[in-house]
């Protein structure tokens, strides 16, 4: 009888002993997939934000590109006119319209720069926006050149700024 009771009692131990290790082990691999799952959903959230951010800088980086282009085109036929006709420097009036390719360029920029999350390269795009403007309405041809090295200097800046964010980006 002692036997059978010691024996029932062990059974009853060894019962409770593992459940408690299989409640331990299911509590622990739940922890394990929780925290897995957390895992995933911030690489997925990461891999979301630098996609956004990549697509947003080159996005920028050719709006860029095309109002440096708009910009020194403008200055090229400003130039032409001023040899062809011997004459001072066609400085832009109030009324003559501005170019449209620029005007495209500077509204996709006006678009794109609240896009980027990195102040350095959204305080570098305004202030390239603003010497572009600056360039294109230009007074004289020595305001023209002083500005365009200013926009020749910023774009480097953002160049090298975008040549630093991008690769943390893939």
């Amino acid at each position: 009888m002692a036997q059978a009771l010691l024996t029932f009692i062990g059974v009853i131990l060894g019962a409770a002993i593992a459940g408690s290790v299989s409640l331990w082990q299911a509590r622990l691999v739940t922890k394990q997939e929780r925290e897995s799952r957390q895992a995933l959903r911030e690489q997925t959230h990461k891999d979301r934000r630098d996609a956004f951010q990549r697509e947003a800088i080159l996005a920028l980086q050719d709006a860029m590109a095309d109002l440096h282009r708009a910009v020194g085109r403008d200055q090229d036929e400003k130039l032409a006119k001023m040899f062809d006709a011997s004459s001072a420097w066609p400085a832009r009036k109030a009324e003559d319209p501005l170019p449209a390719e620029y005007l495209e360029a500077h509204r996709t920029i006006s678009k794109l720069w609240p896009r980027v999350f990195d102040e350095e390269l959204r305080d570098l795009t305004i202030q390239i926006r603003d010497a572009s403007s600056k360039a294109i309405i230009a007074p004289d041809e020595l305001e023209m050149w002083h500005r365009v090295n200013d926009l020749d200097k910023l774009a480097s800046r953002f160049s090298s700024r975008v040549a630093a964010l991008l690769p943390d980006l893939f």
